[in-house]
């Protein structure tokens, strides 16, 4: 089965435009007719066009872009545009990333509160899991809550999996003001605030399952 999936940047994305083919990761369909670009942009040039349901060789994922090869032709697909179905190894490479974000998560556990802080002895909540994904796992989220809510694909409270970020509007006005990861169990991890440290809490909350605002799951391949 095909995986929509978005994914955060591991790394820099590389420019080279040199001979070396690389590999593919995996398979990608194409969910809505649109462009192959020569460049992750909006901009760029258009190379050809795909329909829905024509498959591709995935080369790499970024914040927004897929990179992919169609008929010998490397460019680049918006991620709203394709589904992926990486292959085993990859699979195998995600689930230990996202096992060994988790398992630093919980390391981090009674650390102060620190407004603005990313470890590695404070944080504030999207310090926490900025500093997670980073040391873990080389994944670099955006830095505010508010960012990192917008990056990745939409998730069910039902079909929540440890990594999972899960951003509050605490004060139900549409803005994003808390985030924290769920780490299975039941329970999500976050930095609350001053005085309180990073702890675990319950999904099943009353209070915080009734401000959810997105669930999130981020792509760490």
């Amino acid at each position: 089965d095909y995986i929509k999936i978005s994914t955060v940047v591991q790394g820099c994305n590389s420019n080279n435009n040199g001979s070396v083919n690389k590999p593919s990761i995996g398979k990608g369909k194409i969910l809505v007719a649109t462009y192959l670009r020569d460049k992750d942009s909006w901009a760029a040039n258009k190379l050809v066009v795909l329909q829905p349901g024509t498959e591709v060789d995935v080369i790499s994922k970024g914040l927004d872009w897929t990179k992919v090869k169609y008929n010998g032709i490397e460019g680049y697909i918006g991620n709203d545009y394709i589904d992926v179905n990486l292959g085993e190894t990859v699979s195998q490479d995600r689930d230990k990333k996202i096992q060994a974000i988790v398992k630093l998560a919980k390391e981090q556990l009674g650390k102060p509160y620190e407004w603005g802080a990313e470890g590695p002895n404070s944080f504030d909540c999207s310090g926490l899991l900025y500093y997670v994904y980073k040391e873990a796992a080389g994944v670099i989220l955006p830095r505010t809550s508010r960012e990192q809510a917008k990056v990745g694909t939409a998730v069910k409270f039902e079909d929540m999996k440890p990594g999972d970020l899960i951003a509050f509007d605490e004060s139900k006005n549409g803005t994003i003001n808390h985030i924290g990861m769920y780490v299975g169990d039941g329970q999500f991890i976050h930095s609350l605030k001053a005085g309180k440290p990073v702890q675990l809490t319950s999904t099943s909350s009353s209070y915080w399952k009734n401000v959810i605002a997105a669930i999130d799951r981020k792509s760490v391949v």
